[in-house]
């Protein structure tokens, strides 16, 4: 997460986009495009997996897809 997180922030300031949520009984899929401000050919999407375990939604994957 934190490779990600310098990888998002190294070309300057990230604005996410509003969440988009997909919830099931057990599990759920949050994404939100974003753009480096300043630079709009940076763009892409943050996806993060989660998983109901405990009484709480526990993070199990992180990834990010940059636009083409």
């Amino acid at each position: 997460a934190d490779r990600l997180r310098q990888d998002m922030h190294g070309n300057g300031r990230v604005r996410l986009s509003g969440p988009q949520w997909q919830i099931g009984g057990r599990s759920a899929v949050l994404t939100s495009s974003y753009v480096v401000q300043g630079n709009a050919a940076d763009a892409g999407h943050l996806t993060a997996d989660l998983v109901w375990r405990e009484d709480r939604w526990l993070v199990i994957g992180l990834s990010i897809e940059r636009a083409q």
